[in-house]
């Protein structure tokens, strides 16, 4: 069974929270014969977390199309993607202050000291997996509709199947010569050898 949309962000946030948690541990490798696996450590936490913010900045991108109906989906995408800006603007503005007093003094204590920022964000992206969580399985489907966006998807194929069988249908009986198979729907078949045979 496919999992859907809002599925799909659940699990991606879910993952999320992990992957920001263990990043201050990079501090295990700050010595100088360990800087290799610093960066080793840095890179894999970072391509493994932007890779789960795919999928859930696309299925963020879908949920929100089938939240609102057509006439006001521009004004509605339109207000998110401000808010959103001004979150990415907002977001450096306060952490990178806390982070900077958090490391300032070398002995303050856990979890003040460099886990502090990490806490702050994993502390945000819980917030956000409980607003997930709240969320109705009507948002994997368009607004109105009692279809998910990947039946929609299935029916339209379906019903350019059934073209592609009706329009080879019409060809041979337009054609009632004995041919060979096309390749392709929309090509005409060729005649064989025992066409020829049989008009002779």
């Amino acid at each position: 069974a496919r999992l859907g949309t809002t599925a799909i962000m659940k699990y991606g946030v879910e993952i999320c929270i992990p992957l920001l948690a263990v990043m201050p541990l990079a501090n295990l490798f700050s010595s100088p014969e360990s800087r290799s696996s610093l960066w080793i450590w840095l890179g894999l936490t970072k391509v493994a977390r932007l890779f789960v913010a795919e999928f859930v900045f696309t299925a963020q991108g879908i949920v929100s199309n089938n939240a609102v109906p057509n006439n006001i989906r521009g004004s509605f995408l339109g207000i998110q993607a401000t808010i959103c800006a001004v979150a990415r603007i907002v977001g450096p503005i306060l952490i990178g202050p806390l982070f900077a007093w958090s490391i300032q003094t070398p002995d303050r204590s856990f979890p003040l000291n460099y886990w502090f920022s990490f806490i702050l964000i994993t502390t945000g992206t819980f917030i956000s997996l409980f607003a997930v969580l709240q969320m109705p399985k009507s948002l994997d489907r368009p607004f109105g509709s009692e279809h998910t966006s990947q039946e929609i998807c299935e029916e339209h194929e379906n019903i350019i199947e059934e073209g592609c069988r009706r329009r080879s249908a019409s060809w041979e009986e337009m054609h009632p010569l004995k041919r060979s198979r096309s390749p392709h729907p929309f090509l005409p078949t060729t005649p064989t050898r025992d066409d020829f045979d049989e008009d002779v």
